[in-house]
């Protein structure tokens, strides 16, 4: 489970580091683990809860897919400064 949790935490500061290359920078962030990273595939949902000019809330969701069923094992928000300029 230790490599699952890296990955996911890996993946999470690549996604902030992405979001600065475009303009985005992360102000705040919660990354909460719910369940262990099993499942044959991974799904993640985000979307823009209150998009702004300035700033613009977010949230996403990682599902796990396994035996025909779903668990969500991760959320996350956090509130992302577009940079101009």
């Amino acid at each position: 489970m230790q490599k699952n949790v890296t990955s996911l935490n890996t993946f999470a500061n690549d996604l902030q580091g992405s979001f600065c290359c475009i303009g985005n920078c992360p102000m705040s962030g919660s990354l909460n683990f719910l369940s262990p990273a099993k499942g044959e595939k991974f799904v993640a949902i985000g979307k823009a809860i209150k998009p702004g000019n300035t700033l613009t809330v977010c949230t996403g969701e990682v599902w796990a897919h396994d035996k025909g069923g779903k668990k969500l094992i991760a959320v996350i928000q956090a509130t992302m400064m577009a940079v101009k300029g």
